[in-house]
C-alpha cells in the first residue's frame, strides 16, 4: 500500500480513503482465520496496519518494514484485538474501533500486561466500512493510560476517556524528531508448569472465545508464548477441502494430515469398496473392458469396478481401463459409480488426476488408534463430494462397540449420525456440499472425544 487517498478534514484529523481493491485483497489474507468473528476481527486490524505504517512511512520520509508475520498476527487476531509495530527502540499499539461514539474506547487488557506486547504509545482507529474509510483518532501513552484509564475486570479490558486523547496525531511524528518513549518495563507473567499448559490448551480448545472463560493470569501466560498461541491457532483453523484440489496440504499438514501413499506405508489400510464385492470369476478380462466401454449395465459396470479394486487387472488391460475410467468419473450424477470408478483408479494409478484426492490422519481416542481418510471430487460447479471413511489401524481389528461419528453443519445441526456395533470394521458415509459451507466431524467414544473442522 504506497498510495494514500486522504479525506479533508480539519488540520489535525487524519481520514484515509479505503478502496475496494484494498479491502478485498486485506480480506483474503484474513481467510484462515477460524470463524466469521475472528476473520473480520482480523480483517480490521490488518486494514489498519498497513493504513497506518504506509501513512507513518509517507509523513517520516521513512522505509519501515512489517517484519512480522502475517502468521503471527493471524494467531493473535484469533483470540485477540489489536496489533502492535515495533519502530526503532518504541512499540506503537494499534486498537480498530467500530463505534463513533467519541466517549471512551477499549483496550485488551492482553496489550498492558503481557511484557512482549506492551506499547510506548496506544492508537485507536476508527474503522467506517460503510463510507470507507479509517481515522486515525490520536494517540495517548503508556503512562497516561494507566493514569486516567479504567479497568474492567469482567470484560478483562481498559476503557480510556476520549478527552484524555491527543487527538492531533502529526504531534508523533515531530515527537519521533526527539526520540520516542521507549518500551515499558513491567512485571513478568507466572510461569505454569507443562501440565498447567496441557490442561489449559485441552480446555481452551473447547471455548470459541476463550479469554473470558479461563483464568486469565494463566491465560496471558499461555497466550505470550509464540509457540502455544501458534499451536492453539492452528488446531482451530479449519482445513479447507477445495484446496486439496488444488494440492495445497499446508493446512492439512500442520494439523496432522497425511496424504494417502504415507498413510498407507505406516497402516494397513482396509480395502476400498464401498460395498461387499461379488465375485465374476466367469466374467473374463475382455469381456469386462467390452462391458465398460459400452457402458450398457449399470451393475455389472459396478462390480467390476469393485473387481478392479479387490484384484487389479492383467497388464495387457491396464492401460485401457485406464483411459476409459475418467468418464465415468465425470458422470456428476450418478454417486455410486463414480466413485467406485475413482477407487479402481487409485487402485490401478494412484496418481492420475482424475482421481479423488485423499488425505488421513491417525485419531487417538481413550485406547482406541483410529484411522481418519477423506477423499473428494470435484462434482458441479462450487460443488465438492465428499467421502468420509474411519476404521481400526490394527490389523483385522474390529472398532469400538458405540463408537459415534457425528457430521454437523455450520449451523451445528447434525445431519448425520453413525453409533458402531459388535463386529463393525469400518464407518463411512458420503455426501456432498457447497464451497465456502463448512462441517465438523465430532467421533465420540464413551466420555471421549475428537472434533476435526472442514471449511469445503
Amino acid at each position: 500500500m504506497t498510495n494514500l487517498a486522504f479525506i479533508d478534514t480539519t488540520i489535525d484529523e487524519i481520514k484515509i480513503q479505503l478502496t475496494d481493491e484494498i479491502k478485498e485483497e486485506t480480506w483474503q489474507q484474513t481467510k484462515k482465520l477460524s470463524n466469521d468473528i475472528t476473520c473480520f476481527r482480523g480483517y480490521l486490524n490488518l486494514l489498519v496496519r498497513n493504513t497506518f505504517l504506509a501513512w507513518l512511512n509517507l509523513m517520516l520520509d521513512s522505509d519501515f518494514v512489517d517484519n512480522l508475520p502475517l502468521e503471527d498476527n493471524l494467531s493473535i487476531w484469533e483470540f485477540v484485538n489489536g496489533n502492535a509495530i515495533d519502530i526503532d527502540s518504541s512499540r506503537i499499539v494499534l486498537i480498530p474501533i467500530e463505534t463513533q461514539d467519541k466517549s471512551e474506547f477499549s483496550i485488551p487488557e492482553e496489550w498492558l500486561k503481557i511484557p512482549a506486547w506492551v506499547g510506548s504509545y496506544y492508537l485507536p482507529v476508527e474503522v467506517n466500512l460503510e463510507e470507507n474509510y479509517l481515522h486515525f483518532c490520536g494517540y495517548t501513552s503508556y503512562e497516561d493510560l494507566l493514569k486516567y484509564g479504567c479497568f474492567d475486570s469482567f470484560n478483562r479490558c481498559l476503557d480510556f476517556p476520549w478527552e484524555c486523547l491527543e487527538t492531533d496525531l502529526n504531534l508523533i511524528c515531530l515527537e519521533y524528531e526527539y526520540g520516542w518513549d521507549a518500551i515499558p518495563k513491567i512485571s513478568p507473567l507466572p510461569v505454569l508448569s507443562t501440565v498447567q499448559k496441557q490442561d489449559l490448551i485441552q480446555e481452551i480448545r473447547s471455548y470459541s472465545s476463550p479469554r473470558l472463560l479461563v483464568n486469565f493470569e494463566h491465560w496471558l501466560s499461555l497466550i505470550s508464548d509464540n509457540a502455544i498461541r501458534y499451536q492453539l491457532f492452528s488446531a482451530r483453523q479449519c482445513v479447507n477441502l477445495s484446496s486439496w484440489l488444488n494440492q495445497q496440504f499446508s493446512t492439512a499438514l500442520s494439523k496432522g494430515w497425511q496424504c494417502f501413499e504415507d498413510l498407507q506405508q505406516q497402516f494397513l489400510i482396509p480395502d476400498f469398496t464401498l460395498t461387499p464385492a461379488v465375485s465374476f470369476r466367469s466374467l473374463s478380462s475382455v469381456d469386462s473392458l467390452k462391458i465398460l466401454q459400452e457402458n450398457l449395465d449399470r451393475t455389472l459396470v459396478n462390480n467390476i469396478f469393485k473387481n478392479i479394486i479387490d484384484r487389479g487387472i492383467e497388464e495387457n488391460l491396464k492401460i485401457e481401463i485406464i483411459k476409459i475410467l475418467p468418464s465415468f468419473i465425470n458422470n456428476k450424477e450418478d454417486e455410486e459409480t463414480r466413485w467406485n470408478a475413482s477407487l479402481a483408479l487409485q487402485t490401478l494409478d494412484s496418481s492420475h488426476p482424475a482421481g479423488a484426492v485423499w488425505q488421513g490422519k491417525t485419531i487417538n481416542l481413550e485406547t482406541e488408534n483410529l484411522g481418519l481418510l477423506i477423499g473428494i471430487l470435484p462434482k458441479f460447479e462450487n460443488q465438492i463430494d465428499i467421502f468420509i471413511r474411519i476404521y481400526n489401524l490394527i490389523k483385522d481389528s474390529y472398532l469400538p462397540e458405540k463408537l459415534t461419528l457425528q457430521i454437523i453443519d455450520e449451523d451445528n445441526n447434525i445431519f448425520e449420525e453413525i453409533i458402531t456395533n459388535n463386529n463393525d470394521t469400518i464407518i463411512q458415509y458420503k455426501f456432498w456440499g457447497n464451497c465456502h459451507e463448512s462441517f465438523t466431524l465430532k467421533l465420540m467414544l464413551n466420555n471421549h472425544y475428537q472434533e476435526e473442522y472442514f471449511l469445503i
